[in-house]
């Protein structure tokens, strides 16, 4: 049961790690297409 709980925290950790790269890789390309846009 404990091994199974850390593990969903971890996986739990891992998705919001990843989603926050994510949210900051989207946030850089917005960034950049909008300065692409406004030349």
């Amino acid at each position: 049961m404990l091994t199974r709980a850390n593990r969903s925290d971890t996986a739990v950790a891992v998705l919001r790690k990843d989603s926050m790269l994510t949210t900051k890789w989207e946030r850089t390309v917005f960034n950049v297409m909008q300065a692409i846009g406004s030349r």
